[in-house]
């Protein structure tokens, strides 16, 4: 995916983050989105050395990484402060780009992702803050989703709750669901349109100006 990212002159960075099931986690919903906002302030504190636009900082995420994509397009919730230099680097993403997500915690929920994100009897209001289709503000920046009528392990409804709360808060958003593809939505050897998503995608990109044209000296 990264190099996909190069090949249209996007800055690319890998984010190999904790995930949930750590066994030295005391909260357990934090580590990922920690490190998430770890990662995205290092990234901009080093924008001009790295010679990247910082407010042209997106998030891309599949399945469970969607969901914390999401999270980082959404959430307001400082959880990374370190009291160092990098506490007064913005976190928040400037657009999200989803494929096949998890979104909710509730009723159309992934089971596994909502086991080992929340454990296996949380609490309602725990279910509520890690929904992300609830968590949609004004100041959620535009995305892109793409998913599978056919994917049988992570609901498409998720993809649907959280358009519609992208529509209601006036959030750009691009979002294409297609005829196959299951849960296994990648870079290549996608069934029939579903071929098609890495093309809306970077249409997307340059549409919303994420992509800036490269001017020669």
């Amino acid at each position: 995916m990264a190099k996909w990212f190069n090949a249209m002159g996007i800055s690319a960075f890998v984010v190999n983050y904790r995930l949930p099931t750590s066994p030295d986690l005391q909260q357990r919903e934090l580590a990922p989105l920690q490190d998430a906002q770890r990662a995205m302030r290092m990234v901009r504190a080093n924008a001009s050395r790295w010679k990247i636009n910082p407010n042209k900082i997106g998030v891309q995420g599949s399945s469970a990484g969607g969901h914390l994509a999401a999270m980082m397009g959404n959430s307001a919730e400082d959880v990374s402060i370190l009291k160092d230099s990098l506490d007064m680097v913005p976190f928040r993403a400037d657009f999200m780009i989803l494929v096949s997500p998890v979104i909710s915690m509730g009723s159309n929920a992934h089971k596994g992702s909502k086991a080992n994100l929340l454990g296996d009897n949380p609490s309602q209001e725990l279910i509520n803050k890690y929904s992300m289709e609830l968590h949609v503000t004004t100041a959620t920046p535009p995305c892109f989703i793409a998913d599978a009528f056919n994917d049988k392990t992570v609901p498409p409804i998720n993809s649907l709750l959280f358009y519609q709360a992208l529509l209601e808060k006036n959030i750009s958003t691009s979002f294409h669901v297609f005829p196959q593809g299951g849960h296994a939505i990648g870079l290549s050897n996608n069934p029939g349109s579903t071929e098609q998503w890495k093309a809306l995608c970077e249409a997307w990109l340059k549409e919303m100006k994420f992509i800036e044209p490269i001017v020669s000296k």
